[in-house]
C-alpha cells in the first residue's frame, strides 16, 4: 500500500500487540495448571483448565471486538491525530484487522495447551502456521488477486486457517487420549 500506510501499521501493530499480549497471559496462565494435571494423570482437570483459557479467551475476544467495531475512532486517536489524512483509513483498518483477534487468541491458547501436553511438534506447527506460514500466505494470495483494499483481512483470513489446524490436532490429540484409555 507504499509509505503512507506506515502509520496505519503502526497503530494496528501496537494494539495487536497488547491484545495478543493479552492472550498470550492467558495461555501462560493455563499451562502449568495442564502440566501439573498431566503429571497427575489428572484428564478432568486438562480439559477445565482449556475450556476456562478458551472461554476467557472467547469473552476477551468478543468484547474487544464489540469495542473495536463500536468505537474505532477512540482507540486510533490514542495513537493518531483525529485530524490526521489517514484517521479514516486507519479507522476502516482497524475494524478490518480485528476480526482476527478472536481466532488468534484461541490458536494462541491451543498452543499454549500442545506445549504444556508435551506436544512441541504441534505447539511450534500452529506457532509457526500463524506467524510464518497462513498469514505471508495469506498476504501473498490478497496480492496476487489485486485486492489491496482487503490487505487488513489478511490477518483474520492467516488467523482462521491456523485455528482451523488447531482444532484438526486438538481433535486428532482427543482421538489419541481415547484411544490410550480404551487400550
Amino acid at each position: 500500500l507504499g509509505e503512507s500506510s506506515l502509520p496505519i501499521f503502526a497503530v494496528i501493530a501496537y494494539l495487536s500487540l497488547v491484545v495478543s499480549m493479552v492472550m498470550q497471559g492467558i495461555a501462560q496462565g493455563m499451562m502449568p495448571l495442564v502440566s501439573l494435571a498431566v503429571g497427575e494423570n489428572d484428564r478432568p482437570s486438562i480439559r477445565v483448565y482449556l475450556r476456562k483459557a478458551l472461554l476467557s479467551v472467547l469473552v476477551i475476544g468478543v468484547l474487544g471486538e464489540l469495542f473495536c467495531q463500536a468505537a474505532p475512532g477512540t482507540i486510533v486517536s490514542l495513537l493518531l491525530s483525529g485530524d490526521s489524512a489517514l484517521f479514516d483509513e486507519t479507522v476502516s483498518a482497524l475494524r478490518q484487522y480485528a476480526l482476527s483477534y478472536l481466532p488468534a487468541g484461541l490458536t494462541i491458547v491451543l498452543a499454549g495447551y500442545f506445549a504444556a501436553l508435551g506436544k512441541a511438534g504441534a505447539s511450534a506447527l500452529l506457532s509457526l502456521g500463524r506467524g510464518f506460514l497462513l498469514l505471508p500466505a495469506a498476504l501473498m494470495v490478497l496480492y496476487l488477486l489485486g485486492a489491496s483494499a482487503m490487505i487488513w483481512t489478511a490477518a483474520l483470513i492467516g488467523e482462521l486457517l491456523s485455528l482451523g489446524l488447531g482444532l484438526f490436532l486438538l481433535r486428532r490429540n482427543e482421538a489419541a487420549a481415547k484411544k490410550e484409555l480404551d487400550t
